[in-house]
């Protein structure tokens, strides 16, 4: 998922010098983090790149590496003409010049490889960047006029929903295991109270999909009009997306619970409860989220709008 945000990213908004480049005769993998802990100096037509990322979810696996800076020109930073903020970009660079430094010795999500990478002086090309901002990609279809804050918050909400589900399914399946199977769940099926825990689980994951095909399907009318995402349609996005997590969480706990000693054991069960607790610790499910669409719903807002982090003035 991760991977898909940053070749998507990259695909819809480089300069077309660049997506030729990088596209133009293969179907690479792109991945990395865009929080701008990079600095960039501006040289002639590109920019010279240092920086130290963390979260390079799929780095292991890439052809090119994604990441984010700040951009200096002359020794201080360059600000986005007509405002006070200084100009981030996203750099896309050959995964052969980034230094992997590991470091993703963690509870749960152990799989995406999450390290933290770092380049050195590395020379990137202005056709190798775009701004993070765009909100209607150079080439693509409808569905790459959400952005890249876009494909983040439709990235995390399948994953949520998706391993709300699953974490289900497995813990219905321990209910079928064969009699003196050593992960049997003694009594379960026979429990009245496990029956109605996994059938108000059940209704929480499918209420919580319900919504995002609710909202999603509101955003996919707007952008088949060629029209931009409203903000109030992103905040919704992200309402979606905290909500699905919180239902994610929740079933997962009673699987925990329901589970006994089963869930503690190496095995399935045991690695969905570390992925989906571990998943709720992100940004973009952060309780920050759900504060700045407060914001957007009581008309405490103007002229914003949505990055991972919340938001950001318009210029």
């Amino acid at each position: 998922m991760a991977a898909n945000v940053a070749t998507a990213s990259a695909a819809a908004f480089l300069p077309d010098a660049g997506y030729q480049a990088i596209f133009g005769n293969s179907r690479p993998i792109i991945a990395g983090a865009g929080a701008p802990m990079g600095r960039a100096d501006v040289e002639g037509d590109g920019y010279r790149l240092t920086g130290h990322w963390t979260y390079g979810s799929g780095c292991l696996h890439a052809d090119y590496i994604h990441a984010g800076a700040m951009v200096y020109e002359n020794g201080a930073p360059r600000l986005i003409p007509g405002t006070k903020d200084p100009e981030v970009r996203i750099f896309v660079f050959p995964a052969s010049d980034t230094k992997m430094l590991g470091n993703w010795d963690v509870l749960g999500l152990r799989g995406t490889g999450s390290i933290d990478y770092a380049v050195s002086d590395l020379f990137v090309p202005g056709e190798f960047t775009h701004l993070p901002t765009g909100l209607e990609g150079k080439r693509g279809g409808d569905s790459y006029r959400i952005g890249v804050v876009g494909f983040s918050a439709l990235g995390h909400t399948g994953f949520a929903l998706g391993h709300g589900r699953r974490i289900l399914d497995e813990l219905g399946e321990l209910v079928h295991a064969p009699s003196g199977h050593p992960t049997i769940l003694s009594g379960m099926a026979g429990s009245d109270s496990f029956k109605e825990g996994y059938s108000a689980a059940q209704g929480k994951i499918r209420a919580a999909r319900a919504l995002c095909y609710d909202i999603w399907g509101d955003i996919l009318d707007t952008t088949s009009r060629g029209e931009p995402v409203p903000l109030r349609q992103m905040t919704w996005a992200r309402v979606a997306l905290c909500h699905a997590t919180t239902a994610m969480m929740e079933v997962s706990i009673f699987a925990h619970r329901a589970s006994g000693g089963v869930g503690l054991r190496a095995g399935t069960l045991q690695r969905l409860l570390r992925d989906n607790f571990t998943a709720t610790q992100h940004l973009m499910v952060a309780d920050k989220a759900l504060c700045e669409s407060g914001r957007d719903f009581l008309g405490l807002v103007d002229n914003v709008r949505w990055t991972p982090r919340g938001f950001v003035n318009v210029n």
